[in-house]
């Protein structure tokens, strides 16, 4: 079995054989890596749009309601077509989900019984009478 010296750049196989998860230090090393590797174009592209949102975010966002307003029932039309053709994997909410082969039971916590004998639940109190003068 294979195992991994963690040095990605110059890992000798063509697939990653790193078996266990990382770890969030190992995953923020590989995170700055990443963000050092990125092109500076890119870098100052998203510093620069990074700065006009922060700059100018109260016009934006009454830009983007100011259209919603406007364009609300198209949107709804739109939203409303996409459910409808995505019914198997949408929620009624909107959101979506996995989507099933067959429904599935929910865990209820409880270790499930026989349904033939009807079982009394424990009430926390004990049937037999105490007397407190014992």
């Amino acid at each position: 079995m294979s195992t991994c010296n963690r040095d990605c750049f110059n890992c000798p196989y063509p697939d990653c054989v790193l078996d266990e998860p990382m770890s969030a230090e190992e995953y923020a090393e590989a995170r700055e890596r990443e963000e050092l590797l990125k092109d500076p174009e890119a870098r100052k592209l998203a510093a620069k749009k990074r700065a006009y949102y922060e700059a100018n975010r109260e016009e934006l966002a009454a830009k983007q309601r100011a259209y919603y307003e406007a364009n609300r029932e198209e949107l709804a039309a739109k939203q409303r077509a996409y459910r409808e053709a995505n019914r198997e994997t949408t929620r009624p909410t909107g959101r979506r989900s996995r989507p099933s082969s067959a429904p599935t039971e929910r865990p209820t916590g409880r270790r499930s019984r026989p349904s033939s004998a009807p079982t009394e639940r424990p009430t926390g109190r004990s049937t037999t009478p105490t007397c407190a003068n014992t």
